[in-house]
């Protein structure tokens, strides 16, 4: 962003105007930035990490979530979690979405670092992932700021045993949320936009084979005692 380099590539993906915004926080981030500041571990929500095969270098990586060429082929299927699932991992984060919070947080002074997870899983699973990653991170020391479904993996690294000194949920539901409902039904605009993408299947095929195998999204269905 600093330095122009890949601008044309950079513009395609972001868009002219939010190119400009984010290379002039870019800037502002590298100006301000405190060696040493306060962490802060960035959780995205539900498919806020890219999923893919990891390459011998970050360019070589395959990346199925989100690749629209690869949704096309109909290789959404193959994130479908199970056995040939294991091979697939989170490759970093959705970053049209999360970086500008990123260089606001490093513009604020804190040392802001994302940490992607594998949101098809289950949250217990996510979360047990979590509180390794805040030990090393300065447990007590640290904090988290997650969107989403973020907040439920940070919730139950908290509830079992993990510390952090504050943490920060956008929009979490921590009572359930009717999108589930709506991506499981096909009924979802993301997944009927998903569907319009994959020439070799619908969305009520991706919401059978596909979405309803994610522990991570049917544990965020409505809560019934709410």
């Amino acid at each position: 962003h600093q330095t122009g380099e890949h601008a044309g590539l950079l513009e395609d993906y972001f868009g002219p105007e939010e190119y400009a915004r984010l290379r002039q926080l870019s800037r502002e981030a590298a100006a301000r930035r405190v060696r040493g500041g306060p962490k802060v571990l960035i959780l995205p929500g539900i498919m806020g990490s890219k999923i893919g095969k990891r390459g011998r270098f970050s360019i070589f990586d395959d990346v199925y979530w989100f690749d629209p060429v690869d949704i096309g082929l109909g290789k959404l299927v193959e994130l479908a979690l199970n056995g040939a699932a294991t091979r697939l991992e989170p490759l970093g984060v959705m970053l049209i979405a999360y970086l500008k919070l990123k260089l606001r947080l490093q513009i604020g002074g804190y040392d802001a670092q994302f940490h992607a997870f594998d949101w098809r899983r289950s949250i217990a699973h996510l979360g047990r992932e979590f509180v390794g990653v805040l030990r090393e991170n300065g447990g007590e020391q640290a904090n988290v700021v997650a969107h989403s479904m973020g907040g439920l993996v940070a919730r139950w690294a908290l509830g079992n045993g993990a510390k952090c000194r504050r943490l920060v949920m956008l929009g979490t539901p921590n009572y359930g949320s009717f999108a589930p409902v709506m991506a499981l039904r096909a009924t979802y605009p993301v997944v009927r936009k998903i569907g319009a993408l994959d020439l070799r299947h619908t969305p009520e095929d991706l919401a059978r084979g596909v979405f309803s195998t994610f522990p991570g999204l049917t544990q965020m269905l409505p809560s019934p005692e709410r």
